[in-house]
């Protein structure tokens, strides 16, 4: 059941309310003014309740909701999703509240917070979570280093006049395509010698291979993923990996799923470069406002095909289309890569905001958990998963779900 709450002492001139939506059955009955303000504030199709709904289904069945909608002068200023878990290592467990969808697949956040209004709701949420319900930590992570939120963090007042302690680390990059009115523009962009560059592998496909490039949504979307998750899946075996559906738990079943859901709106989208209905590359994206969000690519391995550059030549053809639909803004999830930053993208810090309860006992639980959790990482992540265990077998195991569920 929803609750409405009004908090002393978070209150603005025009005052403020909040609305906490304690199920998916209260998601559902907010969708339409939740996924309005989400979309108008240019925040993720990751915060629609449709995405939302269908993480909880497969990732969050254990996690109790709080999502927050907070008004004044009855009008929406922030959309937040969270879920509390209980975490932890034996003795050392914590009440831990996360971004719903924080963990189980790839995203970054741009959370859906009206300018102006980013201290009041970031304090209405952490009171009522600490004090009302006990939380321990609250884990806002992986932010957008380019969103507002992530910027307010960066700023004097986010750091002062508050009693918890709130911590703000960088933890990795994610890269942006800033998209132009024309392709033209864009290629001109990257300046000459790369545009001319693109141009010339453009014409050396084009004059090997009758080549369409083609995006695919609606229905055909439903059954093209099975088309996509073959190639994708083709290129990792081939370097003796699982590949994102192999890695990740569920995740072809997570996906399948969403598939379903925003094929339906006109909201997911393959991009294909083809020759005789041969896909040659593929970008697998989602699609909210002016933003595209790319979620995976794959290719054709052939060795004859490698002159002709696919992986970068493949995305420069993907924001050849986003640009004639219009989009400004091509996400591409996180980590760093050459060839993304090689053809335009622009590379931003994400970041994590850590707060803890303002009791010492809260406090010392986190700061504990926070280096079992950074011990994990290393020792299970880094040293096992990365360096020895593709040494010993052919393949990897999928990735570890406790370590997946234990994220900060």
């Amino acid at each position: 059941m929803d609750k409405d709450i009004n908090l002393p002492g978070i209150k603005s001139n025009a005052g403020l309310s909040v609305k906490v939506l304690r199920s998916r059955s209260d998601l559902k009955a907010h969708c339409s003014q939740w996924d309005e303000f989400v979309e108008k504030n240019g925040s993720d199709i990751y915060f629609t309740v449709d995405w939302l709904q269908t993480w909880l289904e497969f990732y969050g069945a254990n996690s109790e909701i709080y999502c927050f909608l907070i008004y004044s002068d009855h009008q929406v200023v922030a959309a937040v999703p969270l879920g509390v878990d209980k975490l932890g290592f034996g003795p050392f467990s914590i009440r831990l509240a996360r971004l719903l969808g924080a963990y189980g697949t790839i995203a970054v956040f741009n959370l859906a917070i009206s300018p102006g209004f980013e201290k009041q709701v970031l304090e209405s949420v952490t009171e009522y979570l600490t004090e009302a319900n006990c939380c321990d930590c609250i884990s806002m992570s992986p932010l957008s280093g380019q969103s507002g939120f992530s910027q307010f963090l960066a700023s004097e007042q986010a750091q002062s006049g508050h009693a918890w302690k709130m911590e703000i680390s960088n933890i990795g990059l994610h890269t942006l395509f800033e998209l132009p009115e024309s392709y033209d523009q864009y290629l001109g962009s990257l300046g000459k010698s790369k545009g001319k560059k693109i141009r010339y592998e453009e014409r050396l496909l084009s004059k090997n291979f009758d080549v369409v490039n083609r995006a695919i949504d609606g229905p055909e979307a439903n059954e093209y993923f099975n088309t996509f998750v073959e190639l994708h899946t083709k290129l990792w075996n081939e370097q003796g990996k699982l590949g994102h559906f192999g890695d990740w738990p569920q995740s072809l079943e997570f996906n399948r799923a969403l598939i379903r859901k925003f094929s339906l709106k006109g909201k997911v989208k393959f991009y294909e470069l083809s020759t005789d209905g041969r896909p040659l590359s593929i970008g697998y994206s989602y699609e909210f406002g002016k933003t595209s969000h790319n979620r995976l690519t794959a290719r054709d391995t052939d060795p004859k095909l490698k002159k002709f550059g696919l992986g970068r030549l493949g995305y420069v053809k993907i924001l050849q289309l986003l640009i004639e639909e219009g989009k400004r803004i091509e996400e591409t999830g996180p980590g760093h890569y050459d060839y993304k930053v090689s053809i335009g993208g622009k590379e931003y810090q994400m970041m994590r905001l850590l707060i803890a309860r303002n009791s010492v006992l809260s406090k010392a639980k986190t700061k504990i958990y926070q280096k079992l959790y950074d011990g994990l990482n290393f020792l299970y992540y880094r040293v096992w998963f990365l360096k020895i265990s593709p040494k010993i077998f052919k393949t990897n195991a999928p990735l570890w779900s406790f370590w997946i569920r234990a994220k900060l």
